[in-house]
């Protein structure tokens, strides 16, 4: 519902010219530009990591950030899914053998390298109820994470966990913030 000035080809809806097809540009609701092109140029996707990151259990990355010189991906790790799933939306507990997260960097040939540097299935976490990392978020010098945990039970529930040096990392709120009925935080966001 942009109100800017434009030379638009087609139909358009809304007030303005240059919406719709064709070009134009113009200001949109919260003042951000609105280009229109007629075609959209070619995108080319890579697979730039093996199926699961070698485990066939995670089934996808649910969260994404780049941090330092690194990408890094949070799984959701799930051996049955997704008809496991179905069970856990209804409050039963999810087979898992925990979420993990990995990082990654092409070399200068352009083949990515990537490394495991959190597994909840494994010591010092060992929680496997945490099934995914729901979200990152680079704040400052700091990585963060929120989880999705299938245990309703007292000391369960959805998570925050921080690293500095994106290896190392810390448990940073209590589980379910308190409260185990809090089993899957969706996003998280910088205050």
């Amino acid at each position: 519902k942009g109100k800017g000035k434009g030379k638009g080809k087609g139909k358009g809806k809304g007030k303005g010219k240059g919406e719709g097809k064709g070009k134009g540009k113009g200001k949109g609701k919260n003042d951000c530009p609105i280009v229109h092109k007629e075609k959209t140029p070619n995108l080319v996707v890579s697979e730039v990591n093996l199926p699961g990151f070698g485990d066939l259990d995670n089934k996808y990355s649910l969260g994404m950030a780049t941090f330092g010189e690194y990408v890094y991906v949070g799984t959701l790790n799930a051996p049955g899914f997704p008809v496991d799933l179905v069970p856990w939306f209804l409050g039963n507990p999810l087979d898992s053998t925990g979420a993990k997260v990995y990082r990654g960097k092409p070399d200068p040939t352009g083949k990515w390298h990537w490394e495991e540097v959190f597994d909840f299935g494994k010591p010092p976490a060992h929680q496997p109820e945490n099934f995914g990392i729901r979200e990152m978020l680079v704040v400052g010098d700091y990585l963060y994470f929120v989880t999705a945990n299938h245990e309703g039970t007292p000391g369960n529930g959805v998570e925050v966990w921080q690293t500095e040096d994106g290896i190392h990392w810390s448990q940073k709120s209590p589980p379910g913030f308190g409260d185990p009925n809090n089993i899957s935080g969706r996003s998280i966001a910088e205050c």
